[in-house]
């Protein structure tokens, strides 16, 4: 009973092991099928986007706020700044993807390193 046993464990364990062989075989054939697609090295990717590309999105989103707090007064409302408004909301919430895809990165940067 127990040798039946034995047998039923190592053929699950021998099908996982054929199954993660199989995985690891499907996804070299996927990477390398996606080679071409994939952009070559530019040393200017880490500078725009670890450095300036935070930088101009904070100061994207300082200075729509700024817009928005100034033209949201009551004697400042009118057609015109109303959609203004909306211009400036909407460049704030195009902004915050990246950032959040920034911040993420550069938090799992520091927690590596450590």
């Amino acid at each position: 009973m127990q040798s039946e046993e034995a047998d039923a464990g190592t053929a699950v364990t021998g099908a996982a092991a054929a199954d993660t062989n199989t995985t690891l075989a499907s996804t070299e054939n996927v990477s390398s099928e996606l080679e071409p697609y994939f952009a070559p090295y530019n040393p200017f990717v880490v500078p725009v986007n670890g450095f300036i590309s935070p930088a101009l999105i904070t100061i994207t989103l300082i200075t729509n706020c700024a817009v928005c707090a100034v033209l949201l007064k009551p004697h400042m409302r009118s057609p015109t700044n109303i959609l203004l408004v909306a211009i400036a909301t909407s460049d704030m919430l195009t902004g915050q993807p990246h950032m959040i895809v920034i911040l993420y990165n550069t938090i799992n940067c520091i927690n590596s390193s450590n």
